[in-house]
């Protein structure tokens, strides 16, 4: 038990550190500090804020179900390979860094297993390769600017956040459709940052409008707002000194979409490839703006259109198949194409239905033409056979097809890589 804040400083544990079971009261930092053997932190409580800074360890620390109470962070911290000779010496020590390629004994892994965070946590600058997090909620920890394409993640529990950035994490009233699984707190705390500010541009528009009206629909959408979205007090703060950038949740997310798909988990490798590609648009989106404020200020002549065409390409890719990883969302997509073709046959197709008068006697044959022709089945009778003289209902059906054919392409995609990549 160590009631007080204490601080290890500059100090090297022997063979086994064991702080199994015990508890630190008070704040506690671990700074420049050496494990030369395996260091144990079993069912280790920690009640206040913790810090690792430049740890070196030789040998496996396990971290299994410890409890951190206060925030903790971790900087520095470094594996480190004895090598030994033909006769057992140690000849030397070879250090584990970023890329560094496998050699012939496992390095020194740092484990951390069934292991709370109740208030977050925050590795920063990290390379990451020699980490293992198993059975850990991840929902409150960052790894901002961190190498983890080689960090193992086993059954862990990650954020949920929604699609877009102008809604909070506390936001009620959206569709749970729209509402994405799997986030990063990394990008938890983007979200929230961008959200702030939308708010206090919000509140500055209806402080500076002049004509009441303007001011009273304001107010309205502010009081909304704050309604739907809770205190903000209570939405995740940027613990850094600088504002997170989506480049860095892009290569963020693509790291870790690389580890998931080494450990062959396709579904949440799939949920942070739809993040990257987020963070993509919103980069487009974010050099888009950058260039209309250089235009108004005189800086520079033309805007970034390139920028703003490739986000709406992102957006409509986002729309129509999730970036390639919600075969749901094409689907739905389909449906809706049959139900307009159906009721577009019905309402032009009078020739090619003559048999049967008025609009609600036309649907159901119409409903069963637009499914058959979706896509370009060869046991399907050509069109120009079956409405020679109505060009409106071949356009019509030439349109479904083709629109159904990019559809289920999209789907069969989507659905393959959901469950395999």
């Amino acid at each position: 038990m160590f009631p007080e804040a204490i601080e290890f400083t500059s100090k090297i544990f022997g063979k086994f550190a064991d702080f199994s079971f015990a508890t630190f009261g008070e704040s506690c930092a671990f700074t420049d500090i050496i494990f030369s053997g395996t260091a144990s932190f079993e069912k280790t409580v920690f009640d206040a804020r913790t810090k690792f800074d430049r740890v070196t360890f030789y040998a496996d620390t396990v971290f299994f179900k410890s409890k951190f109470f206060g925030f903790v962070s971790f900087r520095g911290i470094y594996g480190i390979k004895n090598e030994f000779d033909l006769n057992g010496e140690i000849k030397g020590k070879s250090e584990f860094k970023l890329f560094a390629k496998a050699q012939r004994s496992r390095p020194p892994q740092l484990i951390f297993e069934d292991t709370e965070f109740i208030e977050g946590a925050a590795f920063l600058h990290l390379e990451l390769n020699i980490c293992r997090f198993q059975a850990v909620n991840l929902s409150r920890i960052s790894f901002y600017r961190s190498y983890i394409a080689e960090t193992k993640f086993i059954d862990c529990e990650w954020g949920i956040g929604f699609e877009s950035k102008r809604f909070p994490v506390g936001f009620k009233t959206i569709l749970p459709r729209f509402k994405r699984a799997r986030i990063l707190y990394d990008e938890i705390l983007w979200r929230s940052q961008e959200v702030k500010k939308i708010r206090a541009k919000w509140l500055q528009r209806r402080d500076a409008a002049q004509i009441t009206l303007v001011k009273f629909f304001h107010n309205i959408f502010v009081k909304l707002w704050s309604k739907n979205a809770g205190d903000e007090k209570a939405w995740p703060s940027n613990p850094y000194s600088k504002d997170l950038n989506p480049s860095d949740i892009e290569v963020l997310a693509l790291q870790l979409k690389q580890s998931l798909e080494a450990t062959k988990d396709p579904i949440p490798a799939g949920d942070f490839h739809f993040a990257a590609m987020e963070m993509k648009r919103e980069q487009d989106l974010e050099m888009w703006r950058d260039s209309k404020k250089a235009v108004k200020e005189g800086k520079q002549k033309e805007k970034a259109w390139a920028c703003r065409l490739r986000a709406g390409g992102f957006w409509w890719y986002k729309m129509l198949s999730g970036y390639g990883e919600c075969y749901g969302r094409t689907l739905l997509w389909l449906g809706c194409l049959v139900l307009a073709a159906s009721l577009s046959f019905a309402f032009w197709g009078e020739k090619t239905f003559a048999g049967y008068l008025g609009f609600w006697a036309r649907l159901e044959p119409a409903l069963f033409f637009a499914v058959q022709h979706i896509l370009p089945f060869k046991f399907v009778t050509p069109v120009w056979e079956i409405c020679p003289g109505d060009a409106v209902m071949r356009w019509l059906t030439l349109a479904e097809t083709i629109t159904g054919t990019t559809l289920f392409t999209f789907f069969a995609l989507a659905l393959r890589r959901r469950f395999k990549r």
